[in-house]
């Protein structure tokens, strides 16, 4: 009897470890339940698991990326054309045109036999210039300039690359750069021989 009683209380004190463990489980399980939430509660599509659910709204997630940069990369081209639209049309809108000869240029510094006319449009405050036409010369080495009439004044200064070239019989061509300042003097910067 007395080994029958000591079996017995191995036996009790052994389930009462098991129950206490049990019950701790169950609260921890509990307590996860809660954190996690219901499955039923999700507002995915899909609610047969987290893990479901969760590669749902990534999916939705790259959907919307995708979205997103196709709708950068249209407003991008929006932006090019109507930044295109707006230079075009301010280049429409030039009002003052000034018809210049080339017998009117002042100032004139290493050039000779100069002939030809420009056609200079621009707006009222100087910011957008528009140049047509053409004007010959002979250019002697070295830097050359001339200057504008008075009533061609850029607001601020242009450079033009190239402005023109002219060959040799050798076969050798040269290549000019220019700038307009804001008087009105034109300067011609000739590049090395190529």
């Amino acid at each position: 009897l007395a080994d029958y009683n000591s079996d017995m209380n191995k036996i009790d004190a052994q389930m009462k470890l098991n129950a206490d463990t049990a019950t701790a489980a169950n609260g921890a399980a509990s307590a996860a339940t809660t954190a996690v939430g219901t499955l039923s509660n999700l507002v995915t599509d899909d609610k047969t698991s987290a893990v479901a659910a969760i590669n749902e709204v990534d999916l939705h997630a790259d959907t919307a990326q995708n979205t997103a940069n196709t709708a950068s990369a249209n407003a991008t081209t929006a932006l090019n054309t109507a930044q295109t639209a707006l230079a075009n049309t301010a280049l429409l809108n030039l009002t003052n045109i000034t018809n210049v000869s080339a017998s009117s240029f002042t100032n004139v510094n290493n050039f000779t036999n100069m002939s030809g006319s420009l056609t200079i449009a621009a707006n009222s405050d100087g910011s957008v210039f528009k140049l047509y036409g053409s004007i010959s010369f002979n250019k002697q080495f070295g830097v050359s300039s001339f200057k504008f009439p008075s009533s061609i004044r850029p607001a601020t200064e242009i450079t033009i690359s190239p402005i023109g070239f002219y060959g040799e019989d050798s076969g050798y061509m040269r290549v000019f750069n220019a700038t307009i300042a804001t008087n009105g003097e034109v300067t011609i910067y000739p590049r090395p021989w190529r």
